[in-house]
């Protein structure tokens, strides 16, 4: 059957661009694209003989996607790696690219309680920085399809034109918050002043969380107010 090929396939050294790349089960691969069929982002194909394979086509098409967003990777060489064509694998992938900018409300978000902002909290707390809920960083990304017209905006720091993106994870790296994107030539301390994220641990419920740390005669005093770690 197709899965078993499937299967043989992922175990050869045709694919170990693959095998190296996803260093998750393949279980993992299956829940992400039983969950784009669930929803209807991979449609069932009209064609009885796609209709058979269409599973193991959805997880090799997935894998596809991530294997570009992950080495850069062509339309082309997935084409080679799959044996999927490459105007197959390009549509999917800008159907992947929709599919989760419309679900990242649901794995991107701060903590909803104070359950769950101490359950962050507390990681911080055990490397030495109580109160502290996250950690900050912008990130620039090579706009390699720069318009002439914003070169001069993109063009930051980094000697090429570039998108930022502000991202807030916890300790374990999930991520909290990405606000972006912006011009590569704006600094963190603009962009920091402009994130909705950081507004909201500054103004609401976040700002009223009370922590205690040691002073440097070992009192133990109070302190109001999460805060965000960051270089320097």
């Amino acid at each position: 059957p197709v899965r078993e090929l499937t299967y043989e396939l992922l175990s050869s050294d045709h694919f170990s661009e693959f095998r190296d790349f996803f260093r998750m089960p393949l279980t993992k691969v299956e829940k992400i694209a039983d969950l784009l069929k669930t929803r209807g982002y991979a449609r069932m194909p009209r064609s009885l003989s796609r209709q058979r394979e269409f599973d193991e086509r959805v997880e090799l098409l997935v894998m596809s996607s991530l294997h570009i967003l992950g080495t850069g990777a062509t339309f082309r060489r997935c084409r080679t790696l799959t044996h999927i064509s490459t105007s197959e694998v390009r549509k999917f992938f800008m159907c992947f690219l929709d599919a989760f900018m419309d679900m990242k409300d649901e794995y991107i978000y701060l903590p909803h309680n104070v359950a769950a902002l101490k359950h962050t909290m507390n990681s911080y707390e055990s490397v030495g920085l109580p109160g502290a809920c996250g950690s900050i960083d912008v990130v620039h990304i090579k706009w390699s399809a720069c318009p002439a017209g914003d070169h001069n905006h993109a063009k930051g720091k980094e000697g090429y034109p570039t998108v930022a993106f502000q991202c807030i994870t916890d300790y374990n790296g999930r991520f909290l918050g990405i606000f972006g994107p912006q011009f590569g030539t704006r600094n963190d301390q603009e962009i920091v002043k402009l994130d909705p994220n950081v507004i909201k641990i500054q103004s609401t419920w976040f700002s009223q969380i009370s922590w205690s740390y040691y002073t440097e005669t070992g009192a133990i005093r109070q302190e109001k107010g999460v805060y965000l770690i960051c270089d320097n």
